[in-house]
């Protein structure tokens, strides 16, 4: 039991790593895609639905 508690907690905290780290990311992307007009054609429409939110 404790060896799967141990597993649990450290699959939470690489969860909340990565979560935290996709939150921190997200708007620095955002900005350079917004930043960089050299290409339009080519961005993703995922940032450009994160600016807009």
């Amino acid at each position: 039991m404790d060896d799967c508690t141990g597993i649990i907690k450290i699959t939470v905290f690489i969860f909340i790593w990565l979560g935290n780290a996709f939150l921190w990311l997200a708007p620095r992307l955002v900005r350079e895609m917004e930043v960089n007009h050299a290409y339009p054609d080519s961005a993703l429409p995922i940032p450009n639905f994160y600016a807009a939110a």
